[in-house]
């Protein structure tokens, strides 16, 4: 079998997403934050009014200044909620890409060199590193170790350590 890995070349569509995703590493929060400060103007306000006239998918309504604000947080708080799933969405998604792609390789090496690190399939390896979580997938330094670069490989022993599970080395030897 054949273990050798053609050249990289970055793929358009690829790269297109990851200016998209630069993109959002900016604007999401911006949103985000925006989208808070409007809920938090609406909060305790008005308490009374003139009548506001709204019009929607299903007709034509009149609210109250009360129900009013209390419709347009309620739009703010969805449409913040909205940005927050398609987040942890894309960071999910790019998770499983990044892991069946290195599934894919694991053993090939590259044109330039050795076997490149690789955390799939390991306890706490899906855990975001905000959360205590020790992979990250991006990495593609060489693999010198139980699959793993030098820094992952001791990143992953601390976690288990930390976790309560034995040592990798002490699993497979049981």
């Amino acid at each position: 079998m054949n273990t050798q890995r053609t050249p990289r070349r970055a793929s358009p569509q690829l790269m297109a997403i990851a200016r998209m995703a630069e993109n959002l590493a900016t604007l999401a929060p911006d949103a985000l934050t925006h989208l808070q400060h409007l809920e938090h103007a609406i909060d305790g306000w008005p308490t009374r009014g003139d009548a506001v006239h709204v019009s929607g998918t299903g007709g034509d309504v009149t609210l109250n200044a009360v129900e009013a604000a209390a419709e347009a947080r309620l739009r703010h708080s969805l449409d913040r909620a909205d940005i927050q799933a398609g987040i942890r969405l894309l960071e999910v998604t790019c998770k499983d890409l990044l892991e069946a792609c290195h599934h894919a390789l694991r053993g090939a090496t590259t044109v330039e060199g050795p076997r490149l690190c690789d955390p799939s399939g390991r306890e706490g390896s899906l855990v975001p590193l905000d959360d205590g979580g020790w992979a990250d997938w991006t990495c593609r330094d060489a693999a010198v170790k139980n699959g793993l670069c030098d820094r992952h490989y001791h990143k992953e022993r601390r976690w288990r350590a930390a976790n309560g599970l034995p040592a990798r080395d002490e699993v497979r030897a049981s």
